[in-house]
């Protein structure tokens, strides 16, 4: 959790510097091929909430039985137009969204981060006590 608001925190700051308002896409997983109205609607109100710019077809899905990265062509295509400067960041319900698996999650806030980019969630992470 610390990793990813830090990451949202240097990356709001220097958009903030340039003038630029954060240009978002909306992510969420579906089941049974239904689209995920309430997820999606959840995004969208969280980015607006943070004055952010969610475009025309910023809105992604992914099944959530795909549980490879590079099997979902919805996180591959925000991630593309992330690297390409179309996209500052991603807005997501919850980090299972974009993983289920911790190392694999960090793995791709690591990638984000390369490319300039950042994930937001509407639910938090939340702390397991060890």
């Amino acid at each position: 959790m610390r990793l990813r608001k830090e990451q949202v925190g240097r990356r709001l700051a220097a958009l903030r510097a340039n003038g630029r308002t954060p240009r978002i896409a909306l992510y969420a997983r579906t089941v049974n091929g239904q689209t995920p109205v309430r997820s999606l609607t959840a995004a969208r109100g969280f980015a607006e909430r943070m004055a952010w710019q969610v475009g025309r077809d910023q809105e992604f899905t992914d099944c959530l039985s795909l549980t490879e990265v590079e099997d979902r062509l919805g996180w591959l295509r925000m991630k593309q137009r992330l690297a390409s400067g179309f996209l500052d960041g991603i807005v997501a319900i919850t980090r299972s969204d974009v993983s289920p698996h911790l190392n694999l999650y960090e793995s791709e806030l690591d990638w984000l981060t390369l490319h300039g980019g950042f994930i937001a969630l509407v639910h938090a992470e939340t702390v397991v006590p060890q």
